[in-house]
């Protein structure tokens, strides 16, 4: 779940743990034809036998429901269908699971469940939120950063690729030939990999369905004309992720970031980590907390990484954040120079950090003129007070960033490092990726 506009344009999501997972959004566009947050369907976070916490999103025509049954721990669903008081359970293929007796009272979901594969009558109780709440990106799932290298066709290919907290995945992708990145987003459940390709400013450039397994990526990349090419590519490197997380009644949180088995790295990120919980911690006292926490598995805040680059040489993400108090949202610069074991600043980069940021910004106000949102009067005021001082070094340049805006999402500006070069300080990035094969 990448926070950025380009996953606000595509899945209308605000947060990501309140918004619906990229696995339940496909579950809802294949059987329902609407995201799971329309406001057209209703959703419900509930448990079965006060033990496995679950989405149901349900929709109504004329006296008949459909609705999918969401477990977002293993990422799996089953289709509903029937009335205002009972749903049949089924898989995708049809295969009959049982069914749901219930009753929708004052916003309350309550009923039972007969499985036909158990045998076994089951309660299920929960409550209706127009959000989808999901299990923290904590501890349930394995998490990794892997570094690819492969081919799309017959061009060359850099994938950064990260599993993120909650299983979905999220990275990057750079092609050699035409030097472009582009965002990937999407899921994987088993082996099977469904990744959404999008250009910085949330545009679709194509989709790359497959298989991921034993550390190779092995699918199909079709581009947005309906042209396919073969991907394939192999792990060069991979990382392992750490995480806190705390959920109890009065305590829900949840904090996933990267250890790179290097000190000057590592320590970093832990000092992060353990400020980042004990802000949570000064901060969930503040009664705006209670509406963040009074449906199953909703973290009250959560914080993950953004990935960018991880390659023999660089590493570069953002550090994403969200508190309740004020409904705060964080976003921190992360550029690490793995040879020489540095953390890097703007002016580590270029000789004149001011003029580059005036140049940013100019950028950035002109990029409204054609923006999605450039007649929204909100969305301008807030862009111009931006000033764009986050950055992430990528393969086709460094890509400035705004803050993150709980309905605006994240704005972005990529400048080319052919277009920096004059102001480069540091020419070695330049050549380094300019070389890249």
């Amino acid at each position: 779940m990448r926070i950025h506009f380009l996953l606000i344009l595509l899945f209308l999501s605000s947060s990501i743990g309140y918004c619906q997972t990229a696995a339940l959004d496909k579950y809802c566009m294949d059987y329902l034809g609407e995201r799971a947050n329309s406001l057209k369907v209703k959703t419900y976070s509930v448990r079965i036998d006060e033990m496995e916490g679950g989405v149901i999103v349900l929709k109504e025509n004329k006296g008949s429901v459909k609705g999918v049954l969401f477990f977002p721990k293993e990422k799996k669903a089953l289709r509903l269908s029937g009335s205002d008081q009972t749903l049949y359970l089924r898989d995708n293929k049809g295969f009959d699971h049982g069914k749901i007796s219930y009753t929708i009272d004052n916003e309350k979901f309550t009923g039972t469940i007969l499985s036909n594969l158990e045998k076994k009558m089951s309660t299920i109780s929960g409550a209706y939120t127009r959000d989808v709440p999901v299990i923290p990106p904590a501890c349930y799932v394995d998490k990794w950063m892997t570094y690819q290298k492969g081919t799309v066709g017959e061009e060359s290919i850099h994938l950064y690729l990260q599993r993120i907290g909650n299983g979905d995945l999220q990275g990057l992708l750079f092609f050699t030939n035409h030097k472009i990145a582009a965002f990937v987003s999407g899921i994987i459940v088993d082996d099977n990999v469904d990744l959404m390709v999008l250009s910085n400013i949330g545009k679709k450039m194509g989709q790359i369905r497959g298989h991921f397994k034993k550390g190779q990526l092995n699918a199909i990349y079709t581009d947005k004309l309906g042209a396919s090419k073969k991907v394939e590519s192999k792990t060069i490197l991979r990382d392992n992720q750490s995480c806190y997380a705390d959920i109890s009644q009065d305590s829900r949180y949840s904090i996933i970031y990267p250890k790179l088995g290097i000190p000057a790295f590592d320590d970093k990120m832990n000092q992060w980590a353990n400020d980042w919980i004990q802000d949570y911690k000064k901060d969930k006292t503040n009664k705006n907390t209670i509406k963040h926490t009074r449906f199953l598995n909703a973290p009250s805040a959560y914080s993950y990484l953004d990935l960018h680059c991880r390659d023999q040489r660089y590493f570069s993400g953002y550090l994403m954040g969200y508190l309740p108090k004020n409904n705060k949202y964080t976003v921190q610069s992360v550029n690490f120079d793995l040879r020489k074991k540095v953390f890097l600043q703007l002016e580590d980069l270029f000789d004149a950090p001011v003029q580059v940021k005036a140049m940013v910004k100019v950028a950035a106000l002109k990029s409204m003129t054609t923006h999605p949102l450039k007649d929204n009067v909100a969305f301008k005021k807030w862009l111009r007070k931006e000033n764009f001082d986050n950055f992430v070094i990528q393969p086709d340049g460094i890509l400035f960033s705004s803050n993150f805006h709980s309905i605006f999402g994240q704005q972005h500006v990529l400048f080319s490092y052919t277009s920096l070069k004059p102001y480069l300080k540091n020419k070695k990035i330049y050549k380094y990726f300019r070389k890249l094969k």
